[in-house]
């Protein structure tokens, strides 16, 4: 029997640095056909030391009243991310650091983490720990991704989808 797509979303989260750690920055959240559930920069909670413009594109200036687009507290993100989430399956890359950095649990049964999928991990060793999802993509699907600025529902919607 196939799964039902409704228990499935993804999830990718995009962080820039403090001081001492990560910090959320983005969160996006599709379904199982790519349409956006949730999609918001997020209020830094400490300084940004680094907003890693190479590969998230920011600049302290996405993140005032005038950006880009909305931008939100912590605290709603985190809320947004269990009311989507809640019960259901989350696929991702790396879904441990977006967790963490969202403060959040979710049943191991429930994940999908394609970072720790043996078959991929096997297949090849990655360079870094910046290049697997890259290089995961290259070598099964033979596309390319991340290159400088990346969308995160562009990351997470391109591997599906043919139109890319």
């Amino acid at each position: 029997m196939l799964p039902d797509p409704s228990s499935y979303v993804c999830l990718a989260t995009q962080t820039v640095l403090s001081l001492d750690f990560h910090i959320l920055a983005r969160i996006c959240i599709v379904d199982y056909c790519g349409t956006i559930l949730f999609d918001s920069l997020v209020r830094p909670t400490e300084e940004v030391t680094d907003w890693l413009p190479e590969r998230t594109g920011f600049d302290p200036s996405y993140f005032t009243s005038d950006g880009p687009m909305g931008v939100i507290d912590f605290e709603i993100a985190r809320q947004e991310a269990v009311r989507h989430v809640n019960g259901k399956t989350i696929v991702g890359y790396k879904l441990w650091q977006s967790l963490d950095v969202l403060r959040l649990s979710h049943p191991a049964d429930l994940t999908r983490d394609v970072a720790t999928y043996f078959a991929f991990q096997t297949a090849f060793r990655s360079q870094s720990d910046d290049d697997g999802l890259q290089k995961l993509l290259r070598e099964f699907m033979h596309r390319t991704i991340q290159h400088g600025y990346e969308n995160a529902v562009r990351r997470l919607y391109y591997p599906l989808s043919p139109r890319f």
